[in-house]
């Protein structure tokens, strides 16, 4: 039996393509009919916030790198500078 006699009727609906979609319950509806202007102001608002919190991220950050410096340089300034 060749390959393609083997393809009957019921085996070609399971090869059928499907496609995945959104779900209705999944979509923010109110999006769908949001002003250019709302969608605008949304963006930039959305945008300043992240650029805040990556701010008040790195603070602290930087705060500790170099106080770990400041402390790394004290200890090796002992080597150059004589004591008096």
């Amino acid at each position: 039996m060749s390959p393609s006699e083997s393809l009957d009727s019921s085996s070609l609906e399971i090869m059928k393509l499907t496609y995945r979609t959104t779900q209705p319950v999944d979509i923010i509806w109110p999006n769908l009919t949001m002003s250019d202007g709302a969608r605008t102001k949304n963006k930039f608002f959305g945008g300043l916030l992240l650029v805040l919190l990556c701010g008040f991220y790195t603070i602290p950050l930087i705060a500790v790198a170099l106080l770990a410096n400041l402390a790394a340089l004290y200890v090796s300034s002992d080597s150059f500078v004589p004591n008096a």
